[in-house]
């Protein structure tokens, strides 16, 4: 806070006009309203500590507890599995710049043990299955396709993009197919359901519908907006 803060009876803090804050119960601070986490029933609203002393003292009690938690933790999602993955989701949702950071740095930090681990008879055997399945389920999806996609419409299609990959904008010249709505998700192998895509975005999309995959991107193109016309920009609509 700025020198010439002054306090009143209950501890609050003024600068001026338009800057208002309090005295911190933890650090003893003056800080503003906006270090502090909000509260209804507190008289000015806000709790008596600050964020930063808050995240501390969780911090604390979290290192002093860590074995219990961790068994509390174990348990509900033994006891609610169901809860406990909307808990998940529900996070990674509100945190996901955060968790995608989080697990570059463990992919960072444990590179050669996921190395070693895969390389493992049981997860060989894992992986095998799971790509079997995969690949049956894809065939199975493509099969129940009333009107599948002819290789003329897939060159057609290739064509009205300008042989660019509809999310990176970039050319490439082996250009595959991304299924708008996955074919996991009820999406059919149709020319309607098919925009060109580079390797790298479609491995990228994976299932995810074409409103996520694009929020996540800061800029770019609208497949769907741009068939016979090239990609369209986001935001370049008029």
């Amino acid at each position: 806070m700025t020198s010439g803060a002054s306090l009143d009876a209950v501890g609050s803090v003024s600068t001026g006009p338009t800057l208002r804050g309090k005295v911190c119960l933890g650090c003893g601070q003056a800080k503003e309203y906006s270090a502090f986490h909000r509260r209804r029933h507190s008289p000015d609203g806000y709790r008596p500590r600050c964020k930063q002393c808050r995240k501390a003292s969780s911090r604390a009690y979290y290192e002093k507890n860590v074995d219990a938690l961790k068994a509390k933790s174990a348990q509900f999602r033994c006891e609610q599995p169901k809860r406990a993955r909307a808990c998940v989701s529900a996070w990674i949702t509100r945190n996901r710049s955060k968790k995608r950071a989080r697990d570059r740095e463990y992919h960072r930090e444990h590179r050669e043990e996921k190395l070693a681990y895969n390389k493992t008879p049981e997860r060989r055997a894992a992986h095998r299955a799971n790509a079997k399945y995969q690949k049956a389920r894809r065939k199975a999806a493509i099969a129940a396709t009333v009107q599948p996609i002819t290789a003329e419409q897939w060159e057609e299609i290739q064509a009205s993009y300008l042989m660019l990959c509809v999310y990176c904008l970039e050319r490439c010249d082996d250009l595959t197919m991304d299924h708008v709505v996955a074919l996991n998700r009820g999406g059919d192998h149709t020319a309607g359901n098919v925009v060109p895509a580079c390797r790298k975005c479609n491995r990228e999309k994976t299932d995810k519908s074409v409103v996520v995959f694009l929020a996540e991107r800061p800029i770019t193109a609208q497949p769907i907006m741009g068939r016979g016309s090239g990609p369209t920009l986001r935001g370049s609509e008029k």
